[in-house]
């Protein structure tokens, strides 16, 4: 059995599951958590073994504990998996493995999910031909969805197709006998097998989480989507919170940038945009009515060195890596998040776009060409300073109160405190 440690945090165990005998937790909180998934198969997990005894042992055969998604049902299901050897005469030796065949058609993806989740697991599923894991679908999606714009979750399903069997392993020397290299599966390794589905996920809008699964810090920390004109024309708030999984593994399809300008005023923002066709053959057409423009999300990428060499990106858009300075492009949506790991608000973000755009876009203007660095330095200087956007923000906070009189007015008591405290927000 591996070690018991907290089946979400990996700390030491304070608490057993009294029903399954299978789960350890470090704390009530812990196991509250987890209780979504874990009643799932909890109280069929001693049931199952006092009904469906292991089979027996050969010479080259054992049977372990195992947990199986099945293709085209939504609960969860204990099976004894088969643990052989066989002989490969292409290669003239002996291998020591899993027979997936009754439970994965067409042969079965195997991966070591240890390097992923710090968990010895055996993933295995089914090849691209097979359909979306009905199981697993019911587990990620509940009764929402992941992603951003939602389709990380598809992203999943369309990777992990077919049944799919969770093995759990051991760690094995040369002198150790072949059977031992698997073990039972036990409740811990259910909440480890979804958390390495999950590692696909790098945001997650925050209003439709599957009960399922549990995104917490150190992980995940809370961000926001600043959205584009496409969207907008969807319905979506042009400011969505979202939480963001900050140390993913990084896609092909999403570039991450960071704000100069939010650097500067203590607010150090990464911001990462969907869209993998930034297309700087059209750097010079005016895109604001194109459905990928978010003039909100270009205004956090003003540059602020203040050389005079014309690289120095001074209140353009500054592209990392990127040659040319681009004035309108289509960055389309874009989630950003604090590198300090810090929760930021959707209010936050609105108000410090709106500072960007109002106050410091028009201080850092220079349609003459005649500022030096030390007159750019003296707007930084001025400007691009903590102290100047907290003056900005208290503004900022009471116009926007301004704006919901007439709604209080109109509102019932509680739905009245509940606009009051939307900018109830401070800064730092």
């Amino acid at each position: 059995m591996a070690s018991l440690k907290c089946a979400m945090c990996g700390g030491d165990t304070e608490l057993i599951c009294c029903i399954c005998k299978s789960a350890s937790y470090c704390s009530v909180s812990c196991q509250q958590k987890d209780a979504p998934l874990h009643k799932l198969l909890c109280d069929r997990f001693e049931s199952f073994l006092a009904s469906n005894p292991r089979p027996a042992d050969t010479f080259k055969s054992t049977y372990k504990l195992a947990i199986l998604f099945p293709e085209t049902k939504k609960l969860l299901e204990l099976i004894w998996i088969e643990t052989r050897l066989t002989y490969k005469e292409e290669e003239d030796k002996w291998e020591y493995d899993c027979n997936f065949d009754q439970y994965i058609e067409g042969g079965a993806v195997e991966l070591d999910a240890e390097e992923t989740v710090k968990w010895p697991l055996k993933i295995a599923y089914g090849p691209k031909i097979r359909q979306h894991n009905a199981c697993l679908g019911f587990l990620i999606r509940g009764s929402g969805k992941l992603g951003s714009p939602g389709d990380d979750a598809d992203q999943i399903l369309s990777e992990y197709r077919g049944g799919i069997v969770t093995v759990g392993t051991l760690k094995t020397n040369a002198k150790k006998d072949h059977k031992e290299r698997y073990r039972d599966i036990t409740m811990n390794d259910l909440r480890h097998s979804l958390t390495f589905f999950c590692e696909w996920i790098y945001a997650h809008y925050s209003t439709d989480l599957s009960p399922f699964v549990v995104l917490d810090k150190p992980t995940w920390i809370k961000g926001v989507t600043i959205g584009s004109v496409y969207t907008m024309s969807l319905g979506c708030g042009k400011y969505v919170s979202e939480l963001v999984q900050h140390d993913t593994k990084p896609f092909q399809n999403i570039k991450t940038f960071t704000s100069p300008i939010l650097t500067h005023l203590g607010f150090p923002l990464s911001i990462i945009t969907e869209n993998s066709s930034l297309d700087w053959s059209l750097l010079e057409k005016d895109l604001r009515d194109d459905e990928n423009s978010n003039e909100e999300g270009t205004m956090l990428l003003k540059g602020t060195n203040p050389s005079s060499d014309h690289s120095s990106w001074w209140n353009r858009t500054c592209l990392p890596g990127c040659n040319n300075s681009p004035t309108n492009f289509n960055i389309g949506t874009v989630t950003v998040y604090r590198n300090d790991h810090k929760d930021i608000s959707e209010h936050h973000v609105e108000a410090l776009v709106s500072y960007c755009k109002n106050v410091l876009q028009v201080a850092m203007k220079d349609e003459s060409g005649v500022y030096d660095e030390h007159d750019k330095q003296a707007i930084i200087d001025t400007y691009i300073t903590l102290a100047k956007f907290c003056e900005y923000f208290e503004s900022f906070k009471k116009n926007k109160f301004s704006k919901e009189t007439a709604y209080r007015r109109r509102a019932k008591p509680g739905e009245a405190c509940k606009a009051l405290e939307l900018y109830q927000i401070t800064v730092g």
